[in-house]
């Protein structure tokens, strides 16, 4: 996880050959609640950019793939301002398979002031529960996906 971002940048990062298994409740055990995450708080500046997960497993994760440009655990007490948000671009997820305990297997909700680019999607195969009969699906807001050879299709 990166995140959550309020100001500054975040460059060059590579998550790889990684296996998270999910559990229930605490995000600081031993399993994993999250997958691969990106997030940023309301009002934040910067820019979030060359960031890849790759060679990844997920096996029961609450949501395997999340873009969050506007991250605010509840009770939220950062109002949204004038800032544009942090933006996130040229963000890879490559080699990407199993599944989260949800039908959401992606969600990539940016700002309307700092749309999220570039975001690729290569041999990404992402079901509930791991198991394609079930299907899954991504939700999209203010982002741009480059979707190759993936499942579920792109937003």
């Amino acid at each position: 996880s990166i995140g959550g971002v309020r100001h500054g940048t975040v460059s060059n990062v590579t998550f790889r050959n990684i296996t998270a298994t999910g559990g229930f409740g605490n995000t600081q055990g031993m399993y994993s609640t999250g997958g691969a995450r990106l997030k940023s708080y309301p009002n934040s500046t910067g820019s979030v950019y060359d960031i890849t997960f790759e060679d990844i497993v997920f096996d029961g994760v609450h949501t395997p793939l999340q873009l969050l440009g506007h991250y605010c655990p509840w009770p939220c007490n950062t109002p949204d301002g004038n800032n544009p948000g942090t933006l996130f671009h040229d963000i890879a997820f490559r080699n990407i398979r199993g599944g989260g305990r949800n039908h959401l297997q992606g969600q990539f909700a940016c700002s309307p002031k700092a749309t999220c680019v570039n975001i690729t999607l290569e041999n990404v195969s992402l079901f509930e529960d791991g198991d394609p009969k079930k299907g899954g699906k991504f939700e999209c807001q203010h982002a741009v996906l480059n979707v190759r050879n993936s499942t579920p299709e792109a937003c």
